[in-house]
């Protein structure tokens, strides 16, 4: 449990997309695979992985910090 202003610094974190945090390549600047529904699908999938370990970690640290202050 997180005292309620470390939950909502957790919701903020869980209310953010993969587009938000990690900004897409321009084809113009990426490889031709990239420009393939695969390579599309590839990207994309490497974004949510990328935004999923960054949203998590960033929890963590949250919860951690909201242990080790008293917070609750």
């Amino acid at each position: 449990m997180t005292c309620p202003p470390c939950t909502d610094e957790i919701n903020r974190w869980l209310d953010t997309t993969p587009q938000q945090l990690i900004p897409r390549i321009p084809f113009a600047a990426a490889a031709a695979y990239d420009a393939t529904p695969a390579g599309a699908a590839g990207s994309r999938s490497a974004r949510y992985q990328q935004w999923r370990r960054t949203v998590r970690g960033q929890i963590a640290l949250i919860r951690e910090h909201c242990r080790e202050a008293g917070h609750r």
